[in-house]
């Protein structure tokens, strides 16, 4: 109890089990101090006054974290590939050293959910808002050396064009690669 966010900017405490997960606005970049400016270097607001510097409103939304994980959250997204064909999904994540303990996946037919540690303490925590609908039980993933491949059946055979919208579990923010994870059209 009264411990205060884990994010930059944000003002929220912790309040009891119902203070888990809530919405916050927060700065993901530092604090820059030069020449008697203060700014976020995510924002770059400036301002000569310390407390101006601190009530700064966030540029970023997310969730709350109130507790220190002992584990590193992957700061930036790793490599993905999506492929299709007419019944199946594929998404490819490369990331070298996967602890195969570690891989927890779960999918519902609209939403993907992939949990892994790699690189002994890096934690990939995402859920993908999928960009069709999937039969879960006849889904799949297998780990080759340095990548994870995610098949998934497509629910009625249309043509996604892209994975759908994915989604950093720790912020809750929307992670961005390569025009959102577009598929490679055939010339």
């Amino acid at each position: 109890m009264g411990t205060k966010c884990k994010h930059a900017g944000c003002v929220k405490v912790y309040k009891g089990p119902n203070s888990e997960g809530q919405r916050c606005q927060y700065h993901p970049g530092g604090p820059v101090f030069h020449e008697g400016e203060k700014y976020w270097s995510c924002c770059r607001r400036r301002t000569i006054n310390f407390a101006e510097f601190l009530s700064t409103p966030g540029c970023a939304k997310g969730r709350c974290i109130f507790k220190d994980e002992k584990e590193a959250v992957a700061v930036e997204m790793p490599r993905f590939d999506m492929t299709e064909s007419g019944t199946e999904a594929s998404l490819t994540i490369y990331v070298k050293k996967i602890d195969p303990d570690s891989v927890h996946l779960s999918a519902s037919r609209r939403r993907l959910k992939v949990r892994f540690r790699y690189d002994v303490i890096t934690v990939l925590d995402i859920e993908v808002e999928l960009a069709g609908s999937i039969l879960p039980h006849l889904s799949k993933a297998d780990i080759f050396g340095p990548k994870i491949e995610i098949s998934l059946r497509k629910g009625d055979g249309t043509h996604w064009g892209k994975i759908g919208k994915v989604i950093d579990s720790s912020t809750g923010s929307e992670v961005h690669q390569r025009s959102e994870f577009a598929v490679p059209t055939a010339m």
